[in-house]
């Protein structure tokens, strides 16, 4: 009982969290835990205190053909705004969908690095004109 007592209280360092790798030798369907849009859209949650927003279907045909991304298979697009923050953050995504015997296994939406980042970080007034400027109706 002692001993049990002893390593509570002698491992407050081994509480902490580390933070989990973004990407690499993980087995992950999206490349790493980081990479999921969950992981992302807690993170901004927590660290900034943000709300978020998905875009409409025709918001992300104008995200998407802004950036140039046809091929990288963006789905949806998440846009994020704090009040500790004067930039729009947006997040890409696409639906990641393993099958087990023609039935949905595993279903994640993954993060889609545009530029090799994670994010994009806009003015509101410079998100709205990339949006109007490729049809979107916002």
């Amino acid at each position: 009982m002692v001993a049990l007592a002893a390593f509570f209280y002698a491992s407050p360092a081994y509480a902490e969290l580390k933070e989990m790798p973004l990407e690499g030798n993980i087995i992950h369907p999206c490349g790493g835990v980081g990479l999921e849009l969950r992981s992302i859209t807690q993170y901004f949650q927590h660290r900034w205190k943000s709300h978020y927003r998905d875009l409409n279907d025709d918001g992300v045909k104008a995200w998407v053909a802004f950036h140039n991304a046809e091929e990288e298979g963006i789905t949806l697009v998440r846009v994020f705004q704090s009040s500790m923050q004067t930039e729009i953050a947006v997040v890409s995504a696409r639906e990641f969908i393993n099958y087990l015997d023609g039935k949905p296994l595993v279903q994640l939406m993954c993060i889609v690095k545009l530029n090799n980042r994670l994010s994009m970080e806009y003015s509101p007034g410079r998100l709205e004109t990339i949006l109007r400027s490729n049809g979107s109706d916002i």
